[in-house]
């Protein structure tokens, strides 16, 4: 979970330095792509504070291994 405006860099930085995991971008119209696939073996989905609170109910329905937040002093409650 990071901000909006980092998103593409962080999807650029995770495709150079982990090797045979495939990130996804959550956020605007590819979300309803990236919910199709939810079945699906997803290794990494980047998103933004603004999609995460706005889908919570359907991004905590996924039993998740990690949640890794840049910029951590944006959250301000749960």
């Amino acid at each position: 979970v990071c901000p909006t405006s980092v998103t593409s860099n962080w999807f650029r930085e995770c495709k150079h330095f982990f090797d045979g995991f495939i990130p996804h971008i959550y956020q605007g119209t590819n979300r309803e792509a990236v919910l199709r696939r939810m079945g699906q073996p997803i290794n990494l989905l980047i998103t933004s504070y603004g999609v995460a609170a706005n889908d919570a109910d359907v991004l905590s329905a996924v039993p998740w291994d990690y949640l890794v937040v840049d910029e951590g002093h944006y959250l301000k409650n749960p």
